[in-house]
């Protein structure tokens, strides 16, 4: 494991949102209240085994603080963190309110239109503050360990903010941009029939995405693929959004668990983009497993192999989209499960050579047998969820990203109905009229193409 410094910057209402059940899923797991003092009855039972503990928060004033950027083009999801009444002091954006640094929230002047956000009109002074504060953050931090960037690529603010951010963080990090790990989780639109402004946002931040010089590893999302795991999984008829951003906190949670806690194999983030990444081929799929409700929780008994088991089914994967409620046919997974890279992050109750024996028989299975890099992650200390959450708690998890070529077949989608949108010239006046030319989308969409070329060649 690679010690340093990590810091988050959620971009964007989801972004934002996803960020907020984040840290209400840190401040549980390391027994910080949400005044910001560290709880008697903390998770962890000796403060000196904590060693995640100074990563991820920092201190002011005796109080643990986040290291943590929060900005938004307009003020409405950013105030409700900011609030200090009461009587919302049981909704999930109140809890960890203390924990944010004034500073670190930055609101802009005005919506972003749902167009990928240029950073001109009212907020072009916009970005000059998120590059000031991220500068001051980088300069406080004694070695960067990693950045994690939560937000929405089929948002206006989600796709282009976070394109801007990482082109100042290129900037910033100069001769350390490749030394750097940057840590991406964007949701992408969610009904691969439906065409959306929202398809051509994605296009041009995955451009930007893949096109970056920073070591990226990024695990897109999808809405729908969150609300039937949720449904599911959870048992629950209306799905809200606190509910899949907590399951997102708990993909979150697990991929850092080894650089927070002690355990036998502790990669960082640096050590899973060298394993998961192939050159532009920066996007890996996510699977999480056990998801249950906490009655189901407590009586279920679930062993290592049941969890590999799961974590192997598509009904435990965040990364797929949905439409009309079904997923990728069956036969098209295994015949594209082929993948270059895999990590596997385990917590909980698990020794290492349970971890070794599971492996073993699950690479057996597989086509690219021999020839698949696996990253290991295992640290002893057991999964904790926030005290509502709708998860149960497990003895342990694991969570699973892989770099498969399945992947062409879900940005394809998306390539696809931009090509329906492209055709009609739908929405195409809006970016135009942003300051993208048509000249800029068809870049953007000649480099997707270019990336579900790469997804289709494993070598």
């Amino acid at each position: 494991m690679v010690a340093g410094e990590v810091l988050t910057i959620h971009v964007g209402q989801a972004g934002c949102q996803i960020g907020d059940a984040f840290w209400e899923q840190m401040c549980a797991e390391h027994g910080v209240d949400r005044n910001g003092d560290r709880a008697a009855d903390a998770a962890i039972g000796d403060a000196h085994e904590d060693e995640g503990f100074p990563q991820f928060f920092t201190e002011a004033k005796g109080k643990a603080k986040a290291r943590a950027l929060f900005v938004d083009t307009e003020s409405d999801v950013i105030d409700r963190l900011r609030v200090r009444a009461d009587h919302e002091l049981q909704t999930c954006e109140a809890r960890c309110r203390n924990i944010y640094l004034p500073g670190n929230m930055i609101a802009g002047q005005e919506s972003s239109g749902g167009v990928f956000f240029k950073g001109d009109g009212p907020n072009r002074n916009l970005l000059y503050g998120v590059d000031h504060r991220l500068q001051g953050m980088l300069e406080g931090c004694d070695k960067i360990g990693g950045v994690v960037i939560t937000c929405a690529f089929g948002s206006g603010t989600g796709s282009g903010l976070t394109a801007a951010i990482l082109d100042s963080l290129e900037v910033m990090l100069d001769g350390m941009a490749a030394a750097v790990p940057i840590y991406t989780v964007p949701v992408l639109v969610g009904h691969p029939e439906t065409e959306t402004v929202g398809n051509i946002n994605e296009i041009l931040a995955l451009q930007s995405l893949t096109s970056s010089r920073l070591r990226i590893l990024a695990t897109p999302l999808y809405n729908s693929g969150l609300r039937q795991m949720c449904t599911q999984s959870l048992g629950q008829k209306a799905v809200t959004h606190e509910d899949m951003n907590r399951i997102v906190a708990q993909l979150m949670s697990s991929v850092t668990a080894p650089m927070r806690f002690r355990g036998p194999l502790r990669p960082g983030l640096d050590e899973l983009e060298a394993g998961l990444v192939r050159g532009k081929r920066k996007l890996v799929m996510a699977n999480y497993a056990p998801l249950s409700t906490p009655q189901t929780a407590k009586t279920e008994h679930m062993t290592l192999s049941d969890t590999m088991s799961r974590l192997g089914n598509d009904n435990t994967s965040l990364s797929t989209p949905l439409s009309r409620g079904e997923r990728v046919p069956q036969a098209t997974q295994e015949e594209d499960d082929n993948p270059i890279g895999v990590a596997y992050m385990y917590r909980g109750n698990i020794v290492p050579k349970q971890v070794a024996d599971a492996l073993a028989l699950w690479d057996t299975r597989m086509a690219n047998h021999g020839r698949t890099k696996y990253t290991i992650g295992l640290t002893y200390e057991p999964p904790v969820v926030p005290y509502d959450s709708p998860v149960g708690t497990a003895p342990h998890t694991a969570c699973k990203l892989e770099n498969s070529n399945r992947l062409q077949h879900i940005l394809g989608t998306s390539l696809h109905c931009f090509d329906l949108l492209w055709a009609k010239q739908a929405f195409i006046h809006h970016f135009c009229g942003a300051g993208i030319s048509s000249h800029c989308l068809a870049e953007a969409r000649s480099s997707l193409g270019e990336l579900i070329h790469a997804y289709k060649d494993n070598e």
